[in-house]
C-alpha cells in the first residue's frame, strides 16, 4: 500500500527527455541529472531499413528552401505546377527552392497562413511529383514517424507521442512567465504523470528535498496528470507563495512543502536551448492543432513531410518545440487550407 512518507531521501529512476518548468538558463549546476535512455527504434537494422523505403517516395517531393543561398527550411510539392508549401518564419526574404535532382529556382510566395506558419510558394516548373497524403488526425500514440530529406534521405526518425491536438500560445519565445514561481526542474511526461528529469543547484525544488525520478502527483491538493497539467496549476502561484507538493517516489508517496522563488534574471535564450540540447524553432507555439511527435529535427529541417510507415504524408513538420519535442501540422488541415493559399491567402492584405 502507498504511504506518505516525510522527508525520505531517495534515489529516483531513469528518465528520458526534459521539459522545462521554471528553468532560466541561470548559471547553476544541475544534479541528478538523469541519463537518456537509448531508442533502439533509432538503431535498429531491420527498422531502419523499413524507415527508408517508406521516406523513398515521400523524398522525391521533398525539396530545399533557401534565401541568400543558404538552406533555411524544407518544402513539400502539393501540387505537380510548381507548389510548394513550407514554414513561413523560417523564410525572412526572397527564396529559391531546390529540387531532390539538384535543380534550383527563384520562388514567388502566393499564400500565407500565419496561424499555422504556412507559407505556399510556386516555382516555374511543371511535372513534380506531389505528396501522398496519409491522416493525421488519425495517428495514434506510438506510431512509427519519419521526417524525409530530399532523394529519400533521413533527417530524423520517432514515434507520435501525442495525438494531433491544439497548443495554446504561450507567448513570444514560449519562456516561463516572471511572474509565476520558480520551481527549478526539468520534467517529462511519462505514464506515471510528470516526472523530474533534472533539479537546479539552489533552487526551491532542491530545497525543498525534491529529486531527480519523483513523479509529482498533486500541487497544493491540485491532481496533476501531465507536465501541461502541472504548469497550468503552477500559474495560479507568484513567488514567495509557500505550498503542498505531494510527489510518488519508489511506490511511496512523499509530501514537500515548497517555497515558490523569482525566476533568475540573468535569462539566456542560447543558454537555455543549449540545456534543452539544441536549437528550437523561432516559432513553436500557438498553432492551432499540431500532431506532436519526438524526432529530433533541426529548425531547417521544418517545413517538410511528415510520413509513417506506409511512406504516407500525415503532416507538414512545422517546428522543433522541446529538446524531443517536435509539431506537424495534420495532414487533413494542411490540405484544407491549400485551396485559399492558392487565392493568395495573406498576401496583400486578403484574408
Amino acid at each position: 500500500m502507498l504511504r506518505i512518507v516525510r522527508g525520505q531521501k531517495v534515489i529516483g529512476w531513469l528518465t528520458v527527455v526534459m521539459l522545462v518548468l521554471g528553468l532560466a538558463g541561470a548559471p547553476q549546476a544541475v544534479r541528478g541529472q538523469a541519463r537518456p535512455t537509448a531508442k533502439p527504434y533509432r538503431t535498429d537494422p531491420t527498422l531502419r531499413e523499413a524507415f527508408q523505403k517508406a521516406v523513398r517516395q515521400a523524398g522525391q517531393s521533398t525539396v530545399e528552401v533557401l534565401v541568400n543561398g543558404k538552406v533555411m527550411a524544407l518544402g513539400a510539392v502539393v501540387n505537380p505546377d510548381g507548389y510548394i508549401i513550407t514554414k513561413a518564419s523560417e523564410v525572412k526574404g526572397p527564396a529559391a527552392v531546390r529540387l531532390p535532382d539538384g535543380a534550383q529556382y527563384q520562388a514567388r510566395a502566393v499564400g500565407r497562413d500565419e496561424a499555422f506558419d504556412l507559407l505556399l510558394l510556386r516555382i516555374p516548373a511543371k511535372g513534380l511529383k506531389p505528396v501522398e497524403w496519409g491522416s493525421g488526425d488519425q495517428a495514434s500514440v506510438g506510431t512509427f514517424v519519419i521526417a524525409p530529406k530530399p532523394g529519400g534521405q533521413i533527417a530524423a526518425v520517432g514515434i507520435v507521442s501525442v495525438a494531433a491536438r491544439d497548443v495554446p500560445a504561450k507567448g513570444p519565445g514560449s519562456y516561463p512567465n516572471p511572474n509565476v514561481g520558480y520551481l527549478g526542474v526539468t520534467l517529462q511526461d511519462t505514464e506515471d504523470g510528470p516526472t523530474i528529469t533534472s533539479v537546479l543547484e539552489g533552487s526551491p525544488a532542491e530545497k525543498a528535498g525534491l529529486l531527480s525520478g519523483d513523479v509529482i502527483y498533486s500541487l497544493a491538493g491540485q491532481r496533476v496528470r501531465n507536465v501541461e497539467g502541472l504548469l497550468e496549476a503552477l500559474r495560479a502561484y507568484p513567488p514567495g507563495a509557500r505550498i503542498r507538493v505531494v510527489v510518488l517516489r519508489d511506490q511511496e508517496f512523499v509530501e514537500k512543502q515548497v517555497t515558490l522563488g523569482q525566476r533568475p534574471r540573468n535569462f539566456s535564450r542560447a543558454e537555455f536551448q543549449n540545456r534543452l540540447g539544441g536549437e528550437l524553432s523561432e516559432k513553436r507555439s500557438g498553432f492551432p492543432r499540431v500532431l506532436q511527435h519526438d524526432a529530433v529535427l533541426q529548425p531547417k529541417d521544418c517545413g517538410g513531410p511528415l510520413v509513417n510507415l506506409d511512406g504516407r504524408v500525415i503532416g507538414i513538420n512545422i517546428a522543433r518545440a522541446g529538446r524531443t519535442e517536435s509539431y506537424a501540422i495534420p495532414a487533413e488541415t494542411v490540405q484544407k487550407l491549400l485551396p485559399e493559399l492558392m487565392r493568395g491567402k495573406g498576401m496583400d492584405g486578403q484574408k
